[in-house]
C-alpha cells in the first residue's frame, strides 16, 4: 500500500522518527511492559496482543503525523494475537503501555498539540478495533463489524505458547507420564 504524505511540508521530527525507526519506540514499550509486569520474567511476555504489529502500527502512526490520510491502525499489518481465556485486560494494558511510551517519545520531540491528538486517536481506533476483534472471536457467529484493522486477527491458546488446558486438566508431559520406547541401534 502507498502512503499518502504531502510533499509541501517536511515532515516533522516526530514523524520522522516514527516512519524511519518504528522500531525504536516498539523497544521502549517492551521495556516498559516489562517493567510494568514486576517481575521481569519476559517468557510469558514474548506472545504478546501487539507483539506482531507494533512496529507496523508505530510506523503508521508516524505516516498519519506526515500526512497519510485514513487509519494508521487500518493501514498496519502484522499479526494482532488475541486469547478469549485472558479477556481484553492484554489489549487494555498493551495498548495503554503503548499510549505512554509514544506520549514521552512525542513530548521529547517536542511534538506539536495536533500531532499528539492524532496519535491518541489512532491508539483509541485500535483499542475499539481490537476489542471488536475480540468479540468476534467469542461469538464468530455475529457478523464483525468495524475491525478496522489491516493485518491478520489469530486466536492464541496460551501466554507462553503452549496450549490451553481446560480447568483440572493437565497434558502428559506436563504430568512426566509419557514413556519413551528405546530403539536398538541399527
Amino acid at each position: 500500500m502507498g502512503r499518502l504524505i504531502s510533499t509541501k511540508e517536511v515532515p516533522s521530527l516526530a514523524a520522522r522518527l516514527l516512519l524511519q525507526r518504528p522500531e525504536r519506540v516498539a523497544e521502549a514499550w517492551q521495556c516498559a511492559r516489562y517493567a510494568e509486569e514486576g517481575d521481569g520474567a519476559p517468557e510469558h511476555m514474548l506472545g504478546g496482543v501487539l507483539e506482531g504489529v507494533v512496529v507496523s502500527f508505530i510506523r503508521e502512526i508516524g505516516a498519519q503525523l506526515a500526512g497519510a490520510t485514513g487509519s494508521a491502525w487500518e493501514r498496519a499489518s502484522g499479526v494482532l494475537k488475541l486469547c478469549e481465556r485472558e479477556g481484553t485486560g492484554p489489549i487494555y494494558r498493551e495498548l495503554a503501555t503503548l499510549r505512554r511510551v509514544l506520549d514521552s517519545a512525542l513530548d521529547a520531540l517536542k511534538a506539536t498539540l495536533e500531532e499528539r491528538l492524532m496519535a491518541n486517536g489512532a491508539i483509541d481506533d485500535a483499542l475499539t478495533s481490537a476489542v471488536l476483534a475480540y468479540e468476534h472471536l467469542r461469538h464468530p457467529e455475529r457478523p464483525a463489524a468495524n475491525l478496522h484493522f489491516g493485518g491478520v486477527v489469530v486466536e492464541r491458546f496460551a501466554p507462553n505458547g503452549r496450549r490451553t488446558w481446560t480447568d483440572g486438566e493437565e497434558s502428559e508431559l506436563e504430568m512426566g507420564e509419557v514413556e519413551w520406547e528405546e530403539r536398538a541401534a541399527s
